[in-house]
């Protein structure tokens, strides 16, 4: 149910961005009334609480009862007819459905609307079983004086139509069919479906075949006014060449992206009108059908089509110039958001070391590697000696600093193999992989003399105690490492902190 919410609302936000073409305006509205019934229906059949169902009913029908106003005032938008929709004609359309609403909200004072609300368990999730009143059939018999009128003039137009046109309103005939025949089969239980309602479903193809006629054909866009008004108000930039790559014609959007004086460039060879357009230049004399160039400060997709005469020989060439400069700048900060969130996600914000979740994987993936290989695996678990003094004498600020300072000075030092993560406060953690006990015990104690003969910005001298140990032959994680490292530094602790000790 939720799949036709989401795909009805993007096409009703494009609907929406498309409105210039023929029933797009009323096709955007039906569908985000199709994305409002969906999704509170599709609400209502993971509730099992009958208020709550109710509540979501109610809260769905101004969608519900929208619909076919909707699919009318689409279907005479398509036929040319949008003249007919004054204000006064459009209220007179909604006042039945306001009726509708209010009678329904208020059916728990009269059950007029519903006569029976109740929970049907009969299927594997409770379902909300209605029984239709009097004032449900109005609604009804009006909801379906508009959908039959719509497919009757929708017949009439078929029948003097030519055959591009036929095409596209036979799509959406078909489209039609098909929540009429599940509506019905809901109404009068055709089919075993029970009390559960597939007609926003239903809806949701009528939506996608209308859709299909309006933005893939756009035939119903040629009929009122002629091409050449069509070619002037497309979006996109046309360039058309002939066989001689001699510029025949190109439109506003063009001119503007190229910056060419469009009157001046016509009858010139494409090699003088577009001199200073090397790249478009190129994509025009190669064998590529689409690429994508920089002109002046613009980003553009170029695409090219050849032009064939019935004999099937070579007449020119249309390129299709689109600006795609706001979407390339879009993909890249979205590239750049999802590095910095990759970023946040494996690195501890403090100090810019691997955090704890990148240490757990990484001993993961080391911990099987020195299994199955057969190799040494150690790790080196250490923390800054007084803390808390530090931060008692020298503020919260100077711990951070000590705690920056600390892991950059480890890090220059241990290998392009070893690893440096901060497992929680002050304590870190190395892990160096092909290094065993004794190996490690070396390394920590290299570090230790490193660290407590530096000295540091704002507290001159610091030290660690480290604890270290290794990977034991039969081990199959590296829970029993880590509980030894973590005694080691605590042995370390004990005999007087500034030492490494290994277990």
């Amino acid at each position: 149910m939720f799949i036709p919410t989401v795909s009805c609302g993007l096409l009703g936000m494009y609907s929406f961005y498309k409105r210039e073409l023929t029933g797009a305006g009323p096709l955007g509205f039906l569908m985000l009334a199709i994305t409002w019934w969906s999704t509170m229906y599709g609400l209502e059949l993971l509730s099992n609480d009958l208020q709550q169902m109710r509540l979501l009913n109610s809260i769905s029908y101004p969608a519900i009862v929208s619909l076919p106003v909707f699919v009318f005032m689409f279907v005479m938008a398509i036929l040319d007819r949008r003249e007919w929709f004054t204000f006064k004609r459009v209220v007179l359309l909604f006042i039945v459905p306001a009726i509708v609403n209010l009678t329904m909200w208020t059916n728990e004072f009269h059950w007029l609307f519903y006569t029976v609300s109740e929970i049907d368990t009969q299927w594997p999730f409770p379902v909300q079983k209605l029984v239709h009143g009097p004032l449900f059939w109005i609604n009804i018999v009006y909801t379906y004086v508009l959908l039959v009128g719509s497919i009757v003039l929708l017949l009439r137009e078929w029948f003097y139509s030519e055959r591009p046109y036929r095409t596209q309103l036979s799509i959406i005939l078909l489209g039609m069919a098909f929540p009429i025949l599940v509506n019905l089969n809901y109404l009068f239980k055709i089919l075993p479906v029970g009390y559960i309602d597939l007609t926003p479903v239903a809806f949701f193809l009528t939506s996608l075949f209308a859709a299909l006629s309006i933005f893939r054909f756009r035939l119903f866009d040629l009929r009122p006014i002629a091409k050449e008004t069509v070619i002037r108000n497309l979006e996109d930039g046309i360039v058309v060449i002939d066989k001689s790559d001699i510029l025949i014609d190109v439109n506003p959007v063009s001119v503007k992206l190229l910056e060419i004086d469009g009157e001046k460039a016509l009858g010139l060879p494409i090699d003088d009108a577009f001199s200073r357009m090397p790249a478009l230049l190129g994509f025009i004399g190669s064998t590529d059908s689409r690429s994508e160039m920089v002109i002046g400060e613009r980003i553009v997709e170029s695409r090219k089509t050849s032009i064939m005469s019935k004999r099937g020989r070579l007449r020119g060439h249309i390129v299709l110039l689109t600006d795609i400069t706001d979407r390339k700048r879009i993909e890249e900060a979205l590239k750049e958001s999802q590095e910095m969130y990759r970023t946040l996600a494996t690195t501890d914000m403090l100090t810019g070391v691997l955090n704890r979740y990148s240490l757990d994987q990484l001993l993961e993936r080391e911990t099987e590697r020195s299994r199955r290989y057969r190799e040494p695996l150690s790790v080196i678990m250490f923390d800054l000696d007084d803390l808390k003094k530090i931060n008692d004498t020298h503020g919260h600020h100077a711990g951070d600093t000590a705690l920056k300072a600390l892991s950059f000075q480890i890090l220059s030092k241990i290998r392009k193999s070893d690893s440096l993560g901060r497992w929680g406060g002050d304590e870190f953690l190395i892990v160096a992989p092909s290094t065993d006990l004794d190996g490690a015990l070396e390394m920590a104690e290299k570090l230790r003399t490193e660290i407590d003969s530096g000295e540091f910005e704002a507290i001159d001298k610091l030290s660690i105690s480290m604890g270290v140990s290794s990977l034991e032959v039969g081990e199959k994680d590296y829970d029993g490492l880590l509980r030894r490292v973590d005694r080691a530094l605590y042995e370390s602790k004990r005999r007087g902190k500034n030492r490494a000790t290994a277990i």
